[in-house]
C-alpha cells in the first residue's frame, strides 16, 4: 500500500468540536452557519505553519472572545475567495455524474500532487441531503439550489492507495476533533462512491486556495 503523510495531522487541529450557531438575519429559519469549519481549518493550518501551538481548549470559545474573532476572520477568508461560492453553486446544480467527474479527473489529482510535496489542502465538500425531513437516508443525493450552509470543509492531511486502486484521503475534520476521519473513494457502475468514515454524505469535493495568515499573538 501507498502511503504519504504531510507534516500536518488531525491531531494538531482544535480539540474542540465546531459548534457554532450563527444565524442569518432575514434568511429562512433553516439557513444558518452551523458552525466556522472553514475558519478553523484555515486557523489550524495558520498555527502549522507559524511553528505554533493550538490553543489546548476543549470547548469552543464565546462569541466575542478573541480566538473566536479570529475564527470568524479566517472563516470570512476561506468563503470570500472569488473562486469559491461560483464553483460552490455549479457544482451543488450540477448533475452526480458531472461532479463525480470533477472530483475524480481533475481535483483528485490536484490533491494529491500537493500531498505529495507535503502540502495539507482545504477541501470544500459537496454534500447534499433530502429536503424531506422524513427521508433519513444517509447518502440520499439530491442536485438543486439547496441552502450551501449543508456542505463544508476540511484538510486533506494525507492518503493512502491500496493494492485494488482504492483511494483513501486522510483528514482534519472539524466536526471530529482528535480523531482522524477519512474519505474512501472508489468508482463503481453508477461513478463515483465517496464515503467519509465519520458517515455524513459526500458527492464531491474540490480544492480551494489557502494562504497563511500570522495568528494575532496568544489565546
Amino acid at each position: 500500500m501507498q502511503i504519504i503523510h504531510t507534516g500536518f495531522s488531525a491531531t494538531q487541529g482544535f480539540h474542540f468540536a465546531n459548534a457554532f450557531a450563527l444565524p442569518l438575519g432575514g434568511l429562512a429559519r433553516d439557513a444558518f452557519i452551523y458552525g466556522l469549519c472553514g475558519g478553523m481549518c484555515f486557523a489550524a493550518l495558520d498555527y502549522y505553519y507559524g511553528g505554533q501551538f493550538i490553543p489546548p481548549l476543549t470547548e469552543a470559545p464565546p462569541t466575542g472572545s478573541p480566538l473566536y474573532r479570529f475564527l470568524l476572520r479566517r472563516q470570512i477568508d476561506s468563503v470570500s475567495q472569488p473562486s469559491v461560492l461560483p464553483r460552490l453553486g455549479l457544482w451543488m446544480l450540477a448533475r452526480n455524474e458531472h461532479v463525480a467527474a470533477w472530483t475524480v479527473g481533475v481535483q483528485v489529482p490536484r490533491i494529491l500532487y500537493a500531498l505529495d510535496r507535503g502540502e495539507p489542502v482545504v477541501l470544500i465538500v459537496l454534500r447534499d441531503i433530502s429536503r424531506d425531513d422524513e427521508d433519513r437516508r444517509p447518502y440520499a443525493r439530491r442536485r438543486g439550489p439547496a441552502s450551501p450552509f449543508i456542505n463544508h470543509q476540511v484538510v486533506a492531511t494525507g492518503y493512502g492507495r491500496d493494492d485494488l486502486g482504492r483511494l483513501t484521503i486522510n483528514l482534519y475534520d472539524p466536526n471530529h476533533p482528535n480523531i482522524e476521519p477519512t474519505f474512501v473513494t472508489t468508482e463503481t457502475e453508477d461513478g463515483l462512491r465517496v464515503l467519509q468514515s465519520t458517515g455524513e454524505p459526500v458527492r464531491g469535493f474540490f480544492a480551494q486556495p489557502y494562504r497563511p495568515m500570522k495568528v494575532p499573538g496568544t489565546f
